[in-house]
């Protein structure tokens, strides 16, 4: 979208004035284009016909064809009165400008041209309306970069023309101008000037100018002969020989007649046949530039490889090096401790069997019926008696009979009481023997049946004290024998229901004492714990 306002551009240069407008070569600030400014002033004007003039200005670049000068906008300066109309720039101007820049560098335009302008005329007036195609001078008819022809029929004032031109003559004045480089062909004989271009262009050329402006043809015959005839076909599809399509009048005047035209067709075909094969050969010096570039690539990093294969070698030498050092130094290590190995005095042992050698004689075979001995009695002579095995006192282990005390547990109370009556009794009747007898109790059950006496003869002197503690203990533990429960049983402490009791810091305690007073059993070895039940 282009700027409407003025600063955003920059005026280049003037180009020049007609009677109605100024042209301006313009840049513009923001995308740095190059566009055309065609000023109209406004100052004559009522609001109404400025208003006319926009709506002109609007319908005219809606209704742009590819064969017209592009409207690209408009900018309306108030103070003063000024509409700016930006048209796109053509590089080669407008043909006045062609013809004026001819005459003053006495200068000529190229024959490949004027077919080019003659097909693309051809073209535009088959299309054009009768009423633009009077407003088509040189003024108006503009030439872009790349040689196509673009008209520019807007005007602010419309032309009243007495008569009306046809399409053909207006071709042909148009024609004539650039080959005479005269812009008034109008008021002349065309004949003439025909006669006059006979030395600068070829006859084929003249033959066509001739044919377009007889008075016998109608313009619609002439224009369909011209997009129709194969010469005007072939010469305005090649490229222009000289890109500036200028030409020096004074050079060697050469008459370009069919077999001059055949000749410079032949050259243009090998021009295009050489540019061909220069095109490939310049692919392929690319081609082998980048093969080039990268065989050097390949070079240098072929290069670093060499670099770290040489390092690596001095790093493995540095290594063999100090290998063979260490191997010289674990030789003589070795030497000196084989050295060290072999002394005079030999201890000898006692106790290796000296084999002699084994008779040869006895054969494994099937025929053989020698009897060999298998076996014979042991020698107690050659094998050392063992030392005996003691265990220490670290070693013995405590191991109780069914539950052990230190751990809680409910029991049954009936059977502890029965149980520890039973042993008193017991201990009071054999008090006065040597034998004292302890009574265990198994986990299996709590019955009579289930009491197993073990009796080890000791002296009575290992246990003082131990049946008034029980008794004591007991006393503590029992019922009292005035309470109401133990009265009721008749004095049998089996009938009396005791509440199970938990262990407790004093009863594990006294526990722990009883235990100590049973093993305090001097030179005892290898005897195991004798174990009871509080």
């Amino acid at each position: 979208m282009l700027s409407n306002h003025l600063e955003d551009y920059e005026v280049l240069s003037i180009l020049g004035e007609d009677t109605s407008s100024s042209c301006y070569k313009v840049k513009s600030k923001v995308t740095n284009d190059v566009y055309i400014w065609r000023a109209i002033s406004c100052e004559d004007m009522s609001k109404e016909e400025i208003k006319s003039l926009l709506n002109k200005i609007t319908h005219y670049q809606e209704s742009e064809k590819s064969y017209s000068l592009n409207l690209k906008g408009h900018i309306h300066q108030k103070d003063p009165n000024i509409i700016y109309l930006i048209t796109e720039y053509c590089s080669r101007g407008s043909l006045m400008d062609i013809i004026k820049y001819c005459q003053k560098n006495t200068k000529r335009i190229c024959e490949n041209f004027m077919w080019k302008l003659l097909y693309q005329l051809s073209c535009i007036l088959k299309t054009i309306s009768v009423e633009d195609v009077n407003k088509i001078h040189c003024g108006n008819t503009f030439v872009d970069s790349d040689d196509k022809i673009k008209i520019f029929t807007f005007e602010v004032k419309e032309t009243q023309f007495n008569e009306l031109l046809e399409p053909k003559v207006v071709l042909g004045h148009l024609v004539l101008s650039l080959c005479t480089l005269e812009t008034d062909v109008k008021k002349q004989n065309c004949e003439n000037m025909c006669n006059k271009i006979l030395d600068n262009f070829s006859n084929e050329l003249i033959e066509i100018i001739s044919f377009i402006l007889r008075k016998q043809t109608r313009s619609d015959e002439v224009v369909n002969a011209i997009l129709c005839h194969p010469t005007v076909l072939l010469k305005s599809s090649k490229p222009p020989i000289n890109k500036n399509f200028y030409e020096d009048i004074y050079q060697s005047k050469e008459k370009y007649d069919s077999k001059t035209i055949e000749t410079k067709h032949n050259e243009n075909v090998i021009s295009e046949r050489e540019n061909f094969y220069n095109e490939k050969i310049r692919l392929q010096i690319e081609n082998i530039k980048n093969r080039e570039t990268y065989l050097k690539n390949q070079e240098q990093k072929l290069m670093e490889k060499e670099f770290e294969l040489k390092r690596r070698e001095k790093k493995v030498a540095l290594l063999e090096k100090l290998s063979a050092e260490k191997y010289s130094r674990a030789e003589l290590y070795l030497k000196t401790a084989k050295e060290n190995r072999t002394s005079k005095v030999t201890v000898k042992d006692e106790n290796v069997e000296i084999h002699n050698a084994t008779d040869a004689s006895f054969s494994a075979d099937c025929g053989d019926t020698s009897i060999l001995p298998t076996s014979s009695k042991f020698d107690l002579n050659k094998f050392k008696k063992p030392p005996a095995f003691t265990r220490t006192f670290s070693e013995r282990h405590v191991r109780f009979k069914g539950h052990s005390p230190l751990k809680e547990k409910e029991y049954n109370r009936k059977g502890i009481l029965r149980n520890s009556f039973m042993r008193e009794s017991k201990h009071e009747t054999n008090s006065s023997s040597e034998v004292v007898s302890w009574c265990t109790l198994s986990s299996e059950s709590n019955s009579e049946k289930s009491l197993k006496f073990e009796g080890k003869e000791k002296k009575k002197s290992l246990f003082p004290s131990l049946t008034s503690k029980r008794k004591s203990f007991l006393k503590e533990k029992l019922p009292r024998s005035n309470s109401e429960e133990f009265k009721e049983t008749g004095g049998d402490f089996s009938k009396t229901e005791v509440r199970p009791i938990s262990w407790t810091e004093d009863s594990k305690k006294q526990a722990f004492e009883l235990l100590k007073i049973m093993n305090s059993v001097k030179d005892k070895e290898n005897i195991p714990i004798r174990h009871t039940k509080l």
